[in-house]
């Protein structure tokens, strides 16, 4: 038995596909390093607001002129608290969902309709199960 080889097929395009070299022109632009990993630079000065000219001043309404009463450092404690909003509400739903569940048939009585004639008549039952339930007296 003879053992089939096959040999690779060579397209021309395929060929020149792989022969052609990337010729980009270097640009003229040097880059600048605006900070190094996230840290700023012990050069940058803290930013300072841009003082507004008095044509601008003039053109704001004066709601933005006026302070903002939300921004002082009293309201931070709200801020810090909203931000850990989610993680209380789905705790608390998470503790209300199982004290839910556990004391969902607490105190119920066990009815078998089946054992009736009638749904009344079940529903009858239990009622005085209940009552004999509440009516019974407590060993201490």
């Amino acid at each position: 038995m003879r053992a089939l080889t096959l040999a690779p097929a060579v397209v021309p395009s395929a060929l020149a596909r792989t022969r052609t070299t990337c010729k980009a022109k270097k640009s003229a632009i040097t880059p600048t390093v605006v900070s190094k990993g996230g840290k700023p630079s012990a050069s940058t000065a803290p930013e300072t607001p841009t003082p507004l000219t008095e044509a601008k001043a003039n053109s704001l309404p004066p709601e933005m002129l006026k302070d903002d009463p939300w921004e002082s450092e009293n309201y931070e404690s709200i801020g810090n608290a909203a931000q850990y909003a989610l993680l209380v509400i789905g705790l608390v739903s998470a503790v209300a969902g199982f004290i839910a569940t556990s004391t969902y048939n607490e105190g119920a009585v066990e009815v078998d309709f089946q054992a009736y004639s009638s749904p009344e008549e079940a529903v009858a039952s239990s009622i005085r199960a209940t009552n004999a339930l509440a009516s019974a007296p407590t060993v201490n």
